[in-house]
């Protein structure tokens, strides 16, 4: 057999996850702890709708993992026999050929393939149907902590009611952004 291509697919593995959104969230995680302390600092009620929209946040986007990753992982497994059963017949199309085989061998491959892409729609349908509730969840928090901050009963600023929503915003990136290379179906 000849020369193998895993080194290469290793060295791209490696740079997809340096360029990835995954090593940025992983160091503005400590952040989070800093920005929701100087939330509640502002006042203890921002802190705590803060505090409650992003454990809610972070919820809905385990909730998207779980609720895809099995249909992504047989997703991944049929794509493979399909791509196997492609290469197998490729490397014999000459006797496939002769034998007549085109029409059923195409056959098969767009059955595997429409399986294929059957699993992916179901995955994508479920991600955008929690995707829809959490761009729900974060627009009405964003208008509940600026709700909050301007009706508390300290004095507070136009600043001190939407830099707990920008960092609100902040908090959601960094989890999703973390989420995306670690929590691969297997």
């Amino acid at each position: 057999s000849g020369p193998s291509a895993q080194p290469l697919q290793d060295v791209s593995t490696v740079r997809q996850f340096l360029a990835g959104t995954g090593l940025v969230g992983f160091f503005d995680t400590p952040w989070t702890i800093i920005f929701l302390g100087v939330i509640f600092l502002l006042h203890p009620l921002l802190g705590c709708v803060s505090l409650a929209g992003a454990l809610i946040l972070f919820a809905l986007t385990f909730v998207t993992e779980r609720m895809t990753q099995k249909p992504l992982s047989e997703a991944n497994r049929a794509w493979a026999r399909t791509s196997g059963f492609a290469s197998s017949s490729l490397r014999n199309a000459e006797v496939i050929s002769a034998m007549g085989m085109v029409g059923g061998i195409r056959a098969k491959w767009r059955r595997q393939y429409g399986g294929v892409l059957g699993l992916q729609a179901l995955a994508s349908d479920r991600a955008g149907s929690i995707g829809t509730t959490t761009r729900f969840i974060r627009m009405t928090l964003q208008s509940l902590i600026l709700g909050t901050g301007a009706s508390s009963s300290r004095p507070t600023t136009p600043g001190s009611c939407t830099w707990p929503s920008a960092k609100r915003r902040f908090l959601q990136n960094t989890w999703q952004a973390m989420r995306a290379p670690w929590w691969k179906p297997s």
